[in-house]
């Protein structure tokens, strides 16, 4: 009876013992996917690389777009400037205003009033000004945007590349190396600097 127990625990283990061991030497091992060949250029896969951060800081049209936003914004920030120090000095007369008699008080609020009035005007507009400024800023984008698709699929149709990497996000590296061979930047900023942007 002692010895029936044993067998068949002796016998149990050594099946567990063989499903592990074959289970182990079949099952695929990490280092296998690094004996797998790597597609070729030739093979029918042709990779490109391109440098997203260097095609908006080179191009002409994306420089152009910059220099305009930074213009705009600049010219928006004069105006409303120039506006504010108008309000403060009409502020400043007010106060200097006498509202001993009754009359004068009475036209000192109302120039406040008129003041107050004038500084919710000119929030309105500013707000109004920064929402269309944004609106076509956000339109030259996604135009600046279907250019940069369109010099790519060109460069992409000319040379036969079945893959487009972008070897960069939020200047972070995500291609670790690529053959210069690869790099079709140049190619897209030529074809990026023919077209014309209206501002």
């Amino acid at each position: 009876m002692v010895y029936r127990i044993l067998i068949q625990k002796v016998t149990l283990i050594a099946v567990l013992f063989i499903a592990i061991w074959v289970a182990v030497a079949y099952a695929p091992k990490p280092y296998d996917v690094f004996d797998i060949a790597a597609p070729t250029q030739s093979a029918g896969v042709k990779v490109a690389i391109i440098y997203a951060k260097r095609i908006k800081e080179e191009s002409k049209p994306y420089k152009q777009f910059e220099a305009y936003f930074e213009s705009e914004r600049e010219k928006m920030h004069q105006e409303f400037l120039e506006k504010e120090i108008q309000l403060r000095d009409e502020a400043v007369q007010i106060k200097k205003l006498p509202t001993r008699k009754n009359k004068q008080r009475l036209h000192v609020q109302k120039l406040n009033k008129e003041l107050q009035k004038k500084i919710l005007d000119l929030e309105t507009d500013l707000q109004n000004q920064k929402e269309t400024f944004l609106k076509k800023a956000n339109d030259i984008t996604r135009n600046l945007q279907t250019f940069l698709d369109s010099a790519i699929e060109t460069v992409i149709k000319k040379h036969g590349f079945n893959i487009v990497l972008n070897a960069e996000l939020d200047d972070k590296m995500l291609v670790m190396y690529a053959d210069k061979n690869f790099d079709i930047t140049n190619d897209i900023i030529k074809n990026l600097n023919d077209v014309a942007i209206n501002f």
